[in-house]
């Protein structure tokens, strides 16, 4: 009798092993968040996810009016799913907004894919009726603030002798984190300006988050110009992380560019603020 009772007990916990094996193994798997900034009606920002499901594979948006998501065959017999960002039916009291949301596709497992959304709709303003070429740039790896990474100030960010705090740089009284972007010789219409922050601790509510223009080729003289308004206190009434945005006009930067050497728009914040990654959009005509 007590070796059928434990024969029992064996077959039970194997069963009750396997099934939660199962559930480890096929259930729900989120994968790293997709991160789209710059979508507009003209030119949908997307991403593709490589994932091996059936198919039958059925998907679930959780923002129908801003994502598309589909479930495509490769030539090669691959399965992806592409998400696509779009802004149809975006109001303008959303330009520059984050979302999250959510894409979850299910099958034989389950896949769940968050996704972090800025919206901006179109062209910048004093873009709107020109012909354009737009420059991306970008600086500090989206990894949610894991490890350091360098940043390229300008020399007169560097002149300050202000500057500590690198990308990915956790911990408070840092002083300041700086980054320049190069503006170049040519006009502009506008430039988009993406900086993605987490506040520390300490005395953050006092951080200020800035955008100026400096020359990078003329000596000692660098005559920095503060082209934009502040975010000063940068987290009033804001969630943490939070990524800032800001739209600067090209009446306001072309005569930075056309009066200096080497124009160079500067990105600083201080000092109990982390700077996961800065992009900066600039359309030229």
């Amino acid at each position: 009798m007590k070796n059928d009772s434990s024969k029992t007990y064996r077959l039970f916990f194997c069963i009750a092993f396997v099934l939660v094996s199962s559930i480890f193994c096929f259930g729900q798997k989120e994968l790293p968040a997709l991160d789209f900034v710059g979508a507009s009606d003209e030119n949908p920002d997307s991403q593709s996810v490589n994932l091996q499901v059936e198919r039958d594979a059925q998907i679930r948006i959780s923002n129908e009016r801003l994502i598309s998501a589909k479930i495509e065959t490769n030539e090669d017999g691959t399965t992806s799913l592409n998400v696509s960002v779009t802004t149809n039916g975006a109001e303008g009291s959303e330009e520059g907004v984050e979302f999250s949301e959510k894409v979850v596709v299910t099958g034989s497992r389950e896949y769940a894919i968050p996704i972090q959304i800025i919206i901006f709709q179109s062209f910048p303003r004093e873009c709107r009726g020109r012909k354009t070429t737009v420059q991306y740039m970008t600086r500090g790896s989206f990894d949610n603030f894991v490890g350091l990474e360098a940043t390229v100030p300008s020399p007169y960010l560097i002149s300050t002798g202000l500057l500590q705090r690198q990308y990915d740089d956790p911990g408070t009284n840092k002083r300041l984190f700086g980054d320049s972007f190069r503006l170049g010789s040519c006009r502009v219409c506008g430039a988009r300006v993406y900086v993605r922050a987490r506040r520390e601790g300490e005395l953050f509510d006092n951080d200020t988050l800035a955008f100026g223009v400096s020359d990078a080729a003329n000596g000692i003289n660098y005559n920095p110009v503060t082209v934009a308004p502040a975010f000063s206190p940068m987290w009033t009434g804001q969630p943490s992380p939070f990524t800032f945005y800001r739209e600067i006009g090209g009446s306001v930067l072309n005569p930075e560019i056309n009066a200096k050497n080497a124009a160079m728009l500067d990105i600083s914040s201080q000092d109990d603020t982390a700077i996961d990654w800065i992009r900066v959009y600039i359309w030229r005509y």
